[in-house]
Formats: structure tokens, sequence, C-alpha cells
């Protein structure tokens, strides 16, 4: 639910705008600067990104002085110190225990808050930013930066190319319409102040000290903070989460965002699923047919009676551990996934080769999480695959082809991967081992179907990749 904006009012009389969104523990995301409370309306890779998270989360977010709607005329130039008092004057209109999330310029603000404020954080997100500014970059390179800054208010064409070339955004952004966006956020004559905190911080002390729970995100191919500055975060924050992302891009919903939002839900502990494809995406066109390939089905055996067994909290903990197995499968074999189910996951691939090898491996990492879990609890997953021309709409896939592989998925027994005639004849040749066919009546089916035990010792590596690829 929207709350609108509001406005907060800091301890040394400065008005900063905020808006709460969504429902759930309170999620504060603090960025710094280059913000406008409009923009979380109007950009489509952030409207989907903080969508997603509103849906399990009461979303906070906030101009900082200098900012979008927040007082843009300051009577001094910004500190560390006046930035804290931003966070504190918005923390003062939210209840309890918060989720921190610290971005970019963002984060040395939320290390020094959680620092000095340890109980009102419950955990804290770090994403693509840095501890100790001075080893950034050179004094040279940090005055040439400097010397671009103070062009902003008669060149703002060239320093909004720059800013967006660094921070890793979309090369095809009409510039014109940069240049209205970073107007939208600041003024061009604050960007040199603001651009001069970054290398007189140092915030290594307040971040060694931290007692809170901390996940640190941090892209490899950033430009702005290289992926050394998330390795020094890290080793600074005892006990502290570092997850490297791939990707440039500075914001976390822009480039690969999908990655993100996985390392933010198992983190949380929240399953946040998919994010939807931006509008004009050929994601969010495919209607219609599309194509030869493998639909896959897992399922979580006997989830039901395992909830009632071991509880809420430790089945949803080994649903997780299902998600980013069969996550991790997918990715590492280029197979789609379309949906999660409840208590499974529904995936595509155009090669039925490639949706084998995900299913073998998706079984193989399972086993191998059992045989290793010291907690005692067993995760029992079975798979199903079918192949064929399913019917796309709205970004999900339908028809005969999808219901027959989840109507296998249901036939198979725990630790089990069941394929279709379909799949068992277009793998041939190709490395894979079936086991004996099997006659099984299947529910919404007329005739018996004829499926095949997927065996899981195969030779379906690289040299049947190699093969894919001629055929």
């Amino acid at each position: 639910m929207g709350s609108g904006v509001q406005f907060a009012t800091t301890t040394d009389g400065v008005s900063i705008a905020h808006r709460i969104d969504g429902t759930g523990p309170s999620l504060v995301l603090a960025r710094g600067w280059l913000t406008h409370l409009s923009h979380h309306d109007v950009l489509p890779e952030l409207v989907a990104f903080l969508g997603v998270l509103r849906r399990h989360f009461r979303v906070v977010v906030f101009d900082a002085r200098g900012n979008g709607l927040s007082d843009r005329r300051l009577d001094r130039p910004p500190t560390w110190d006046a930035l804290q008092l931003d966070l504190e004057a918005v923390m003062e209109q939210i209840e309890g225990p918060v989720i921190l999330w610290g971005s970019s310029l963002g984060g040395p603000i939320a290390i020094r808050f959680a620092a000095a404020n340890p109980s009102r954080v419950a955990h804290l997100i770090l994403d693509n930013t840095f501890a100790d500014g001075a080893r950034l970059a050179t004094g040279s390179a940090q005055r040439s930066f400097g010397d671009l800054m103070r062009l902003a208010p008669s060149q703002p064409h060239a320093v909004s190319a720059t800013i967006t070339a660094l921070a890793g955004t979309d090369s095809g952004t009409d510039l014109d319409e940069g240049v209205v966006r970073l107007r939208q956020a600041i003024d061009p004559d604050l960007l040199l102040p603001f651009f001069a905190l970054i290398p007189a911080t140092d915030v290594r002390a307040e971040a060694a000290a931290l007692s809170v729970r901390t996940l640190v995100l941090h892209r490899t191919g950033l430009r702005t903070f290289p992926p050394r500055c998330g390795r020094d975060l890290a080793s600074l924050i005892a006990g502290s989460e570092l997850v490297l992302l791939p990707g440039r891009a500075q914001n976390l919903w822009e480039g690969e965002p999908q990655p993100a939002l996985d390392a933010l839900g198992a983190f949380l502990g929240v399953d946040l699923g998919r994010l939807p494809a931006p509008p004009g995406s050929s994601a969010a066109q495919r209607d219609g047919p599309v194509g030869l390939g493998a639909v896959l089905f897992t399922d979580v055996v006997a989830s039901t009676a395992t909830t009632n067994r071991i509880g809420d909290d430790r089945a949803q903990a080994l649903l997780r551990v299902h998600n980013r197995i069969v996550r991790d499968a997918l990715a590492a074999h280029g197979c789609r996934e379309v949906k999660h189910t409840g208590d499974g996951i529904m995936a595509w691939s155009t090669s039925v080769s490639a949706a084998l090898r995900a299913a073998i491996a998706i079984q193989q990492a399972v086993a191998r999480w059992s045989s290793e879990d010291v907690g005692g609890e067993v995760l029992a997953v079975k798979v199903g695959l079918n192949a064929g021309e399913p019917v796309a709409e709205d970004d999900d896939l339908f028809g005969t082809v999808v219901q027959l592989a989840q109507r296998a998925c249901d036939a198979a027994v725990a630790g089990q991967i069941l394929a279709t005639a379909t799949v068992h004849d277009l793998a041939q040749g190709k490395g894979f081992v079936f086991g004996a066919i099997e006659h099984r009546r299947l529910k919404g089916f007329d005739e018996a179907v004829l499926l095949w035990p997927v065996e899981q010792s195969t030779e379906s590596g690289e040299d049947s990749d190699a093969r894919d690829a001629r055929t």
C-alpha cells in the first residue's frame, strides 16, 4: 500500500522527502545521492525490482538533502554527518528494527547508522559500495573527475554521458532524457560537493564494529567501485556474507537484476521469485508458439507432510535449498525459469540436452546436500521432462506439452527423473542413458504414456555440448 510522499525534518532543519510502500517488515533503502522519488514510478527496471520487494516488505525510500524532492538548496556543502541526519530523520518515522540497505554512496551512511544503533537494525545489506574512499582512485584521477563535475552547469550532456558510462547503465539510454533525470535528481552545482565526499570516506572502524547480520553484494564488472571494494568491506565485517554478482551496472535493478534479487531473497529468507519481463522486451512479447524445446518440472516430495512434521520455518528453509539448487542448475545449463509452483519450479529450454543436463545436475546436487546436511533433514526432489512446442502467453507456457511434463514429474519417485518419449527420442546419440521403459496412466490422459527414467551418471558433458552445437 502506498502512502505517497511524506516529509521529515532533520535536527538541523532540512526537509527530507520519503515514501513508504508495501507491507511486512520495514526495509529502508539509502542511496546517498542522484535520486528522485518520482523515478520509482517511471523507471521500468526500478519499478519492477522494488515491486517484487514490496510484495514481502514495507519498502522505505528517501531523497537525501540536495536531491530529488528533499530540500535542494543547502546552506553549506554536504557532509557525511549531515547525510547521517537525513537517515536518522527517516528512521524516526519507523517503528522497530528494520532491514537497512545501503547502496552506492548510501553504504557508508548505512554502516555508520548500524554501528551506532545496532538495536534499530535487524539486517544490513550493502551493495556496490565501499568503506575506504582514499583507495578508490589516484589523486590525478580524482582531480580529473572533479574537473568534469565542475562543468555540469554548462555541459550537462557530457557529464550525464560520463556518469551513465561509469555506472554501467544501458548505453542506449537517450542522452537528453539522461540530462533531464540528472537535473531532476540533483542541482548541477551540488555534483562536485557530493563527489568530494567519496575520497574523504573512511568507515572501516565502524564496519569492523558492526554486530548485525550483514550481506555484501558487489558486481564483478563495476567501474565506479571495483570488486576489491566489496571484498575489503566483507573482510572487515565479522560474519558477513559476500556475494559477487555478474554485470557492471551500479544499481542492482539494472543490467542483470535477477541474481541480485535471488541473493536478497536467500539472505532475508524469502522466496522473491522471478522478475517480470520489462515492457517491450523479447520475453514480454513472447506470445504464441515458442518453437521446439523442453519443459522441466521439479517438485519437493511430501512437502505438506514434511511441513507438518518439522514446522513451517524448517520446511521453508528446505524449500529455499531446493530453489537455490534448481536455479543454480538452470543458470549453469542455459535454461529459463518460467515460474515457481509452490513446491517446485517450472523451467524451459530450447535445448533438450540442456534440460536433461540441468535435471541431472539438480538431482546430483540434492543428493550431495542431503548427504552433507548436519541438521538431519533430507531433501527429496522429483523431476519430469517433456519436449514439444508449448504456447506462450504473459511470459508463461501452456498446452499439452506443459501438462504432460507436469504429469511426468507427478509420476516420478523421490530422486528420480522421468522423461517422455519425445525427450527420449530427441536425446538419442547425445550421451544420455535411460532406464527401462515404463507404461504409466497419467491424470488427464486417456491412454498410457511411455516414460523413461533418466540415469544420473551420463557422459553428457563437453562432448555432448559440442554435438549439440553441430546438430
